[in-house]
């Protein structure tokens, strides 16, 4: 039937079969210890003796932080719709007016609180903590 014609319509093709899909190529080996130079031995031991010390002083940090966390959160849930909570609870235009100008402020001071804490989690040093 590939050549066929069929009621005015047009001839139908048969697409080539598609080339058989390759399998990946192993991945290399991990280097061994042995091929590692003297400079990357030292840093592997560096890592090896200060492993714990960093995760956990990191955790108690961050859970330092979380009432600053859970503010941040109430704030930008509650600054999502003030239109529709003023249209909710049917208050007069000057509160409105006055509901939708703390809105913006409260963006503007989320907006910069976010970029705080990301900048203070990305430039984080155990020996600040301490």
């Amino acid at each position: 039937m590939a050549g066929q014609t069929s009621f005015g319509r047009r001839q139908v093709s048969v697409a080539p079969p598609r080339p058989a899909v390759l399998a990946r190529p192993a991945p290399r080996p991990a280097p061994a210890a042995d091929d590692l130079s003297p400079a990357a031995e030292a840093f592997r031991a560096q890592l090896a003796a200060g492993k714990g010390d960093g995760a956990a002083d990191f955790a108690d940090w961050r859970r330092s932080q979380r009432l600053s966390t859970l503010a941040s959160w109430a704030l930008g849930l509650a600054l999502l719709a003030p239109g529709l909570i003023t249209f909710a609870v049917d208050l007069p235009l000057p509160i409105t007016l006055a509901l939708e100008v703390l809105g913006l402020v409260g963006n503007w001071w989320l907006r910069r609180e976010r970029q705080r804490r990301l900048k203070a989690i990305t430039t984080w040093d155990p020996a600040d903590a301490r």
